[in-house]
């Protein structure tokens, strides 16, 4: 059975900063099984913060210091 939990889309990487603060908010991004952590409860969330309207967050691009950003 499925834990209840919200689902929000925030608007901005502020937005989902804020949301992500409280305790029991965890954070889904594409490709990540959530869904199926949430139902066999390997993760207990509250609220659900998708990542996936956040074009700022998307990609990998090499950095300056050799690493990746």
């Amino acid at each position: 059975m499925m834990p209840k939990f919200a689902y929000v889309r925030p608007k901005s990487v502020e937005e989902a900063l804020k949301l992500l603060s409280p305790p029991g908010s965890v954070v889904h991004a594409g490709g990540t099984d959530l869904l199926g952590c949430l139902r066999d409860r390997v993760v207990e969330a509250e609220t659900v913060v998708s990542l996936t309207q956040l074009s700022e967050l998307r990609g990998i691009q090499k950095a300056a210091n050799g690493g990746l950003h």
